[in-house]
């Protein structure tokens, strides 16, 4: 379900090590979005233009606002906002002197990503008949950390927010299999292109699934990152709490507003935008995937 309830940070499945992924990705995951991140606000943000960033909507902000990137601090003179999605389009006095190629294709369901955010540890074990099904959400230092996931699905969460890329929560997937707590809304989702090898923006934290409940009253309703959510209550749209049922675990998941699918409003709200230069604005085939609509905003 929409809320603005605060949180913060990338949690993690397989530790709650806070210093865990603080530092840039080496290896095969090296050049993966990291160098790319600035501060906006307390929230992660990206440029994408020599004098443009993009940001989540709903983290606020405004003129006058600083953004530090690269060493740097840049001072925001404009913004344009996006009618149809959760993407704020940020324009700066100064020169960005590098800035995230956009990543265009659509085709996206399978591929792996690499997600940052801002926040707080992992909190205490949440359970279920003496199981482990998942960690809540905790408080902490607020530092930038990256995790990787598989996007599960596209997903439209209606007019106002739009295609989101879906990702779920999966226990055991990897040791950086990671989800999102408050805190983690603007930063960036990036998805390796197979056409170039080239790691691009796909997408603009958004939101994670919740909050749960013991019963269908909302009883102890809370935030949690979970990897198994049968036998709780998770809250819809209208406000009612759900049963989770299944014959096999039912991971909750993050949604980050797609990048592909707001190239008409990034090309008319940013004059050189990466990677678009190329490409010819006309019709951009949106093969939707619906999943659950059960979420809230990770953000302010």
């Amino acid at each position: 379900m929409f809320s603005s309830v605060p949180a913060h940070a990338v949690l993690f499945d397989s530790t709650g090590d806070p210093s865990f992924n603080t530092t840039a990705p080496t290896g095969v995951l090296a050049g993966s979005g990291w160098q790319y991140e600035g501060i906006f606000g307390g929230f992660l943000a990206t440029p994408i233009a020599p004098n443009y960033f993009v940001a989540a909507k709903h983290i606020g902000g405004s003129i006058g606002s600083t953004f530090v990137y690269g060493g740097n601090t840049f001072t925001t003179d404009s913004y344009v906002d996006s009618p149809n999605s959760d993407l704020r389009i940020w324009h700066v006095t100064g020169t960005f002197s590098t800035y995230a190629p956009l990543y265009t294709g659509t085709d996206i369901v399978g591929l792996n990503l690499v997600v940052l955010g801002r926040g707080n540890e992992r909190g205490a074990d949440v359970t279920l008949g003496g199981n482990l099904v998942g960690w809540s959400w905790n408080g902490g230092a607020n530092l930038e950390r990256w995790g990787t996931n598989t996007v599960t699905g596209r997903v439209d969460l209606g007019l106002s927010y739009g295609t989101t890329i879906y990702a779920t929560f999966d226990h055991g997937a990897s040791a950086t299999e990671a989800t999102l707590s408050a805190g983690d809304s603007s930063g960036g989702v990036f998805i390796q292109d197979p056409a170039d090898g080239v790691w691009k923006l796909a997408g603009v934290n958004l939101g994670v699934d919740g909050p749960f409940a013991t019963d269908a009253s909302g009883t102890g309703a809370s935030n949690a990152a979970l990897f198994d959510m049968r036998g709780y209550y998770v809250q819809d749209a209208s406000g009612a709490y759900n049963l989770v049922s299944g014959a096999s675990p039912v991971p909750s998941g993050f949604y980050a507003t797609e990048i592909a699918s707001n190239l008409p409003f990034i090309l008319d709200a940013v004059p050189e935008p990466s990677s678009c230069c190329a490409l010819i604005a006309g019709v951009i085939t949106l093969a939707s995937l619906r999943l659950r609509r059960v979420w809230k905003k990770c953000g302010v």
